[in-house]
């Protein structure tokens, strides 16, 4: 028999001495093992099967029947692949760095992965492929994540010379490939459902299903800050930039459709529509007022191409005494035309006149015509004065009777 190697056992040996291998006697509880190239000293775990790993290797085939730990990894260790065969529950894996755990995942079932930092579990997968994330969550590094969030990205860029690349905090592509067949489905880039205030004695005071904040952070310039951006690609039956369907399951004491509440600036608008495409609206249209009760109703003036300044006024009277029932700016308006109703409630006769008025800023002069009355006489006659800068037009009764009087004011701007 050829021997190549240096000393061989072949019917058993026995040492009454100190066993040196691989230049160490080991310690208490260790035993001899193989690498295959050479033996050395290696521990043996106590109260499970769990298999204490440190070196790096292609594969290794664990065994555990106790659903404890079953391999444990010390700093900058690696495996290559871990493998569960049919039947088996993985128990876990962890890392260490400098004899602290650091992470951890495991399996609570055989049907559930579970993610763990700290002891803490961030993320769950179960048997139906669903992800469960807890706690606040964070992608990307760089900066703090709010601690009511669910999840939470972030994205940073620095600019190193002049580009035009875009930075995109969570990119969500939604694809149908509908092949041969139709589909009556819908295809979602994002769907929020909001729930709140669902136990008794339980309120929110808002719900938010979609929620942009963008601020200016720095001393540099944004040029174009943008709450909301839709972009569309293709040919459609029918488009919607922003579409509002009815409420559904429940109701509200006032809807709004879109809401605006912007402070008052120079170039500040609540609604803005820069193309020249037709504007459609199907109900009335309410200005200054919330109860429009026809297609457009305006409370307040209305102007036409700046030269014309249309408005009404309402007023009731009960005196026979001269009193102002209308009145314009003079230094706003030179001329006008003034049709007067006057209504006596009491005995219910109607006067309509027309009047021509016209200034100079400091006299105003009126023409009264084409007055109409249903009873004996008219009701009331008219007359102008400037007073303060303002053109007044005023009524005098013949009786005390309470009498309503509406002026409609067309006026030539100044």
């Amino acid at each position: 028999m050829a021997i190549n190697k240096d000393f061989v056992v072949k019917n058993g040996l026995v040492v009454g001495g100190t066993l040196t291998a691989n230049n160490s006697t080991g310690s208490s509880g260790q035993v001899l093992t193989s690498t295959g190239s050479g033996i050395y000293w290696a521990s043996t775990p106590s109260g499970s099967t769990n298999l204490t790993y440190s070196a790096n290797t292609s594969s290794v085939t664990i065994a555990s029947d106790t659903g404890a730990d079953a391999v444990i990894l010390a700093a900058n260790t690696s495996i290559a692949g871990l493998v569960s065969t049919a039947g088996q529950t993985f128990g876990g894996i962890k890392t260490f760095q400098n004899g602290i755990v650091t992470d951890t995942f495991s399996s609570l079932s055989t049907n559930t992965l579970s993610f763990k930092t700290s002891g803490t579990e961030k993320l769950n997968i179960d048997s139906t492929g669903y992800m469960l994330l807890t706690g606040s969550q964070f992608i990307n590094s760089g900066g703090a994540p709010d601690g009511n969030a669910a999840f939470s990205s972030y994205a940073q860029k620095t600019a190193t010379s002049n580009n035009s690349s875009i930075v995109t905090g969570a990119e969500i592509l939604s694809n149908l490939y509908t092949g041969a067949f139709n589909s009556t489905g819908e295809v979602r880039g994002i769907y929020s459902m909001t729930q709140g205030a669902g136990l008794a004695g339980t309120n929110v005071a808002t719900l938010t299903g979609i929620s942009s904040y963008i601020a200016e952070n720095g001393s540099g310039t944004v040029t174009n800050a943008t709450g909301f951006d839709s972009t569309f690609y293709g040919t459609f039956q029918n488009y919607y930039g922003f579409k509002q369907n009815p409420i559904s399951f429940g109701s509200a004491n006032n809807a709004y459709g879109f809401y605006s509440n912007l402070s008052t600036g120079a170039n500040t608008f609540n609604f803005y529509a820069a193309s020249g495409a037709k504007n459609y609206f199907a109900g009335n249209i309410g200005i200054s007022t919330t109860a429009p009760s026809a297609k457009l109703d305006v409370v307040g003036d209305i102007e036409v191409n700046s030269n014309v300044n249309l408005n009404s006024e309402a007023i009731t009277l009960a005196t026979t005494a001269k009193t102002q029932i209308a009145s314009f700016t003079a230094a706003s308006f030179r001329s006008g035309k003034l049709i007067v109703q006057a209504y006596d409630s009491v005995t219910g006769e109607v006067q309509v006149t027309e009047l021509l008025v016209a200034h100079n800023g400091t006299t105003a002069s009126a023409t009264e015509y084409g007055v109409v009355y249903t009873g004996l006489n008219a009701l009331a006659t008219y007359d102008v004065d400037i007073s303060a800068g303002i053109v007044r037009l005023l009524a005098t009764r013949t009786t005390s009777n309470s009498t309503q009087y509406k002026t409609s004011e067309t006026l030539m701007v100044a």
